[in-house]
């Protein structure tokens, strides 16, 4: 609430009117503005102080090197001294001057102070004016940087970065990249119009067997597409070191559709899968009955996600007819025996075949685990894959993106 009160004039002696005017400044907290101004002589003084937050830091520093930089806030009380070094400008401390402004409006009243001074200079005086000019311009068409200094011994003086606007701009990106659904089946497809094998590459840091491995998903990821994968996978269980920051790490870092492998056997899983971007999930047959397969496989599909339906020897006799949601699946098969752990590519030789005479037409078939080759995944795609699934070898590989450009290649035969 404003208030006034009364006071005298340090110039003229006469009674002048003083207003306290308090101010927020948000995720900042609150200042006080005081302004002083007489109606006999126009004297006209202003101070601030802060009423909230910590004034034990008595020296403020921000680097300019941005367009965002210069909407910094700018709080100066008369105790302030300013100091910009790149152009030599030091702002003493003065009774009555101060200001709540922007990084660009200090620049914008040092300008005003030098074009005024350059009129009453001349040579090497007016020569230095016109270069602080010039590099103002500079700093404000984003070309020069600059460093702002306040010191106040009194804590009354702050630059406040214009944080929160940054980490809105930065939450709405990442809201509207995981929000993006893309369509492994479409990429599938052009990849072979593009005339490479299709390859859905995995970030895969540990195994059922075998040591686990460094490595940012992020990277890894980047390296796959890189290498021509038309979809990356990633493994989100505790138990392959995976995690679901994993998944929304990967579909941040490349524009390829991303499928969440996990053991995924709730609605909350698929909403959960969504949320951190995924396009498509993984179901396992195995562990699963016709009919929470297929609700499921709905429910991914009422937030725009596909599905790979996953079967081994085993399972393979448990698919339903995906008739009604074959726009939204794909099959996989897996060469791995999830029980005995035992991985063999004769599995999707044998299985293959009968279990594609059952697919609606449009749904692709793809081979998972044990492909460690060209020559692997050549025997794979002869034997009727669309597509194939590869982890170990990638992750092991010493050149991701050589590994993966190796098993797209689709002249070798």
């Amino acid at each position: 609430m404003e208030s006034e009160v009364k006071e005298k004039c340090p110039v003229c002696g006469a009674d002048s009117d003083l207003e306290f005017k308090p101010y927020n400044i948000p995720y900042f907290g609150d200042i006080m503005l005081f302004v002083s101004t007489c109606r006999s002589c126009g004297y006209h003084s202003s101070d601030v102080m802060i009423l909230s937050g910590d004034k034990s830091k008595k020296r403020h520093e921000l680097h300019v090197s941005s367009g965002e930089d210069l909407n910094a806030m700018v709080v100066r009380s008369s105790s302030g001294r300013i100091e910009i070094p790149e152009l030599g400008v030091n702002v003493e401390p003065r009774r009555g001057e101060s200001f709540i402004t922007t990084v660009e409006g200090v620049l914008a009243r040092v300008e005003g102070i030098v074009k005024m001074l350059r009129t009453e200079v001349e040579g090497a005086k007016r020569e230095r004016a016109d270069y602080i000019l010039k590099y103002i311009e500079g700093i404000k068409a984003g070309e020069k940087g600059m460093t702002l200094i306040i010191e106040d011994p009194t804590g009354n003086s702050a630059i406040i970065p214009r944080q929160v606007d940054e980490i809105l701009r930065r939450k709405k990106r990442r809201t509207e990249l995981l929000k993006v659904r893309r369509s492994m089946r479409r990429a599938i497809v052009a990849a072979v119009e593009a005339g490479r094998r299709p390859v859905i590459g995995e970030i895969k840091r540990k195994g059922l067997t075998g040591q686990g491995i460094e490595i940012d998903a992020a990277v890894a990821a980047s390296r796959i597409e890189a290498g021509g994968a038309c979809a990356v996978s990633v493994l989100t269980d505790e138990a392959f070191d995976g995690s679901l920051s994993d998944l929304e790490a990967v579909k941040l870092a490349v524009s390829l559709p991303v499928l969440r492998k996990d053991f995924i056997f709730d609605e909350f899983q698929v909403m959960e899968s969504y949320v951190h971007g995924a396009d498509a999930i993984l179901l396992i047959m195995r562990f699963l009955n016709e009919r929470q397969m297929i609700e499921l496989v709905n429910k991914a599909r009422s937030f725009g996600m596909e599905c790979i339906v996953e079967i081994d020897s085993v399972s393979r006799a448990k698919l339903p007819d995906l008739s009604e949601v074959a726009d939204s699946v794909i099959v996989g098969i897996n060469n791995r025996d999830l029980v005995t752990l035992d991985v063999r590519l004769e599995t999707f030789e044998a299985i293959a075949p009968a279990v594609k005479s059952r697919l609606p037409a449009g749904v692709p078939l793809v081979a998972m685990s044990g492909i460690a080759s060209k020559d692997d995944a050549l025997r794979m795609f002869n034997a009727g894959a669309d597509a194939i699934l590869v982890g170990t070898s990638i992750m092991h590989a010493p050149d991701i993106e050589s590994k993966v450009r190796e098993l797209c290649d689709s002249s070798y035969s």
